[in-house]
């Protein structure tokens, strides 16, 4: 079965980039399929990174994590050094995780906006082409395995 493999921490550029993508109707069908799915696992993501945070977040008396004034968690004070590097690597091992997305029933759609994708003419602004890049190769290294 036709598969699309990403890293958590890439769903947000590929999502830029669909975001962005200029498509013909029957491929802007399937761009928007697959970006319901990108934006269902980035709330997977986003719940699991939320409970990472917590273990080494400051809680307010309502159990709620406290932000900096740059919307950043603020770490507990009596967080020991051996939590902090804890809670960076449970972080990055999260951030690396793979992603798979199943073309299953809409194998049909994300083939057309694949096929759209490969012979996609607009220019792609720079804040999103790194995604456009992540989805291709996803995308051609299951081609790959295919065959």
């Amino acid at each position: 079965m036709k598969k699309l493999v990403f890293k958590n921490k890439d769903l947000p550029k590929i999502a830029g980039f669909l975001n962005s993508a200029t498509l013909a109707p029957k491929p802007t069908r399937g761009k928007h399929k697959l970006l319901d799915r990108v934006e269902e696992k980035r709330k997977e993501f986003s719940t699991d990174e939320m409970e990472i945070v917590k273990t080494i977040a400051q809680i307010d008396e309502n159990g709620e994590i406290e932000y900096s004034d740059d919307s950043r968690p603020l770490v507990r004070k009596d967080a020991t050094k051996a939590e902090q590097k804890a809670f960076t690597d449970a972080m990055d091992v999260l951030s690396n995780e793979e992603v798979v997305i199943e073309f299953a029933e809409y194998s049909k759609k994300y083939e057309s906006l694949f096929k759209a994708l490969e012979e996609y003419e607009e220019k792609i602004p720079a804040e999103v082409s790194y995604g456009y890049s992540l989805l291709m190769d996803a995308y051609e290294e299951n081609k790959e395995d295919e065959q």
